[in-house]
């Protein structure tokens, strides 16, 4: 029986996709990296405001520390655009990552759909030879059986 003569882009393909996988875990992982980080910088953030808020509420206000204060919460949301940023883009990159994924697996799926076809044209082949094979055996025990009825009836 012929062999399917794609097996290695078969084998290839499927190589890639997991290679495409692979990067696009990576992207995943990065993304909620930068993600977890903006969270934790926005947490910082809200705890600050609230430390200004109940200091304001239980002392004299220290103008000192409220500029300070407030500095370093402006520092915060500054940092927490900036990180936004770098989330936007490693969002990006999932989404270019994840685009990769997809169109390697559609180039494996499109190899093993010729596999199967192959495969299912093989079948029908060695189908066809055994009925051909079946049908000789039962002409030539016909001929024999005519050939032993020829002989009974001298």
């Amino acid at each position: 029986m012929k062999k399917f003569r794609l097996q290695p882009v078969l084998k290839l393909r499927q190589y890639a996709e997991e290679l495409r996988k692979r990067d696009l875990a990576e992207a995943l992982a990065e993304e909620q990296r930068r993600k977890d980080f903006v969270l934790r910088i926005a947490e910082s953030r809200n705890q600050q405001t609230a430390l200004l808020r109940q200091q304001q509420e239980q002392s004299e206000v220290d103008v000192r520390n409220l500029i300070e204060h407030r500095q370093y919460i402006g520092l915060l949301d500054r940092e927490i655009r900036l990180n936004l940023r770098h989330v936007a883009a490693a969002e990006q990159q999932t989404a270019t990552r994840k685009q990769a994924v997809v169109s390697a697996m559609r180039d494996r799926k499109a190899v093993e759909t010729l596999r199967q076809h192959f495969n299912e044209r093989m079948r029908q082949q060695g189908e066809r030879l055994e009925t051909i094979e079946m049908d000789e055996v039962a002409a030539m025990s016909g001929r024999t059986t005519a050939a032993g009825l020829g002989e009974d009836a001298q």
